[in-house]
């Protein structure tokens, strides 16, 4: 048996299975009607996703839209779908464009998503308006063949962590898997497309696109030539699957599919290793806002460049830096090349027969940060004066609070904040995200010790 029936095998539903999600929908649909119909909602509710497509992996996740007519005012069709969410166990609202229900439902993890029915997509009024239309569209071009070569791509993303167009992951949605297997046929076809993907890569079926695009991989939606399907992919994660799949082809293994975790190192490994780089680790937390991953997330890279771009600033090279979200904290991680810096710098002034050149003399003269200078130097005036942060914690203590790291985030540091540093790392409990900062490899690649 190949490796891909041997995957296959594992990550196809059974009939059984099928049996089972579709009466589980079966029921959850009634209740919506049910709901509706009590409270006085107009509108019907309609699978989508990958369990209507039949693209679905085991344990899948539910994806029902509750479709109100465009009459309905955005206030209404918000507050009428989060009522309607209710009927799932553990419901928390979560926001994309608008908020929407995430819960359970008989063991189902199920989202509830209110939109708008529309005659055509491009009278949309909510990003998620389209999401009907794309189900018309596969449903009508997916071959029954070609639905396992979505599920192996799936599964295959799923292992190279390139799989979801979430922000935390900025990969490849279902949608988009169903897309590149429609244009090139089948899981291996696409790989063997990819290997000679340079970015940025466009690609499209019947539909033309009706702007342009300026993402790394364009994927013309089939159902509105406005939109990017692909949009989500960033430049890493395209660069990540393009690599996976020339790799794979070299040498298919099952670790593409199924990678292995990175085993938890035990605090004394981590301390030797830190000690063995020779550098400094530093991690800034602060508490985590109770929003989703999608608002936090964004505002979490733009937290990680503000507080890169602060070090950098001051001197400080930045080895690499890593954002973590956890349940109830944010952390970025940081490791730089040295910790600590002379109390001396070197600055660099004009020529001097430029006009600003006395202007330069004048100001470092009479300035007791000065320590030698001025002075020529390659033809331009130089001083050596004192450096006003020479540690880099102490640098970032001072430096966060004014630092823009995205709205809610910035609110949290006005709170608190903590800054751990080396070993303190160990004693506050940041071995497991140490571990994951500290093993940066490709997924497939990672051995279980």
């Amino acid at each position: 048996m190949s490796l891909e029936k041997e995957i296959l095998a594992e990550v196809r539903p059974t009939s059984r299975d099928v049996e089972e999600v579709h009466r589980v929908v079966s029921k959850l649909i009634d209740e919506l009607k049910h709901e509706a119909k009590e409270r006085g909602i107009p509108g019907e509710p309609l699978l989508v996703g990958s369990v209507a497509k039949d693209t679905f992996l085991k344990e899948p996740e539910i994806d029902v839209f509750f479709t109100f007519p465009d009459t309905t005012s955005r206030k209404d069709l918000e507050r009428w779908g989060l009522e309607l969410g209710e009927v799932l166990d553990k419901a928390s609202r979560r926001y994309a464009e608008h908020p929407y229900t995430h819960g359970l439902y008989m063991d189902y993890e199920v989202d509830v998503v209110p939109c708008y029915k529309l005659k055509e997509p491009s009278a949309r009024m909510t990003a998620v308006d389209r999401t009907p239309f794309h189900l018309v569209y596969v449903r009508g071009n997916l071959e029954e063949r070609q639905k396992d070569e979505v599920r192996l791509l799936k599964r295959f993303m799923k292992g190279t962590g390139t799989y979801g167009a979430e922000a935390r992951v900025q990969g490849f949605s279902g949608y988009l898997c169903e897309l590149l297997v429609l244009k090139f046929g089948a899981f291996g076809k696409l790989l063997q497309e990819a290997r000679s993907w340079r970015p940025p890569v466009h690609l499209q079926l019947e539909m033309e696109a009706k702007r342009g695009f300026d993402e790394p991989l364009v994927f013309v939606d089939p159902v509105d030539g406005e939109r990017n399907a692909a949009s989500a992919v960033s430049l890493d994660s395209l660069s990540v699957f393009i690599h996976a799949a020339t790799e794979y082809l070299r040498d298919p293994h099952r670790t593409f599919y199924f990678p292995e975790e990175p085993t938890p190192k035990p605090p004394g490994e981590l301390r030797d290793e830190m000690k063995r780089r020779g550098t400094a680790f530093l991690a800034v937390s602060s508490s985590a806002p109770d929003l989703s991953e999608d608002i936090l997330f964004p505002q979490l890279r733009k937290a990680e460049q503000s507080i890169v771009g602060c070090l950098t600033s001051h001197d400080f090279r930045l080895l690499r830096s890593r954002p973590f979200l956890m349940e109830r904290e944010w952390c970025v991680m940081l490791e730089v090349e040295i910790y600590r810096l002379p109390n001396v710098k070197k600055h660099s002034g004009p020529p001097p027969w430029l006009k600003n050149a006395y202007s330069f003399t004048s100001k470092w003269e009479s300035s007791p940060d000065l320590v030698a200078g001025p002075y020529i130097e390659a033809g331009r005036l130089m001083v050596e004066i004192k450096r006003k942060q020479i540690d880099a914690a102490r640098t970032l203590q001072h430096a966060l609070p004014s630092l823009s790291l995205g709205k809610h985030l910035n609110e949290a540091v006005q709170g608190s904040f903590e800054i751990h540093v080396g070993e303190e790392l160990l004693e506050s409990g940041y071995g497991d995200i140490l571990t994951q900062f500290l093993t940066r490899q490709f997924p497939w690649r990672i051995r279980r010790a």
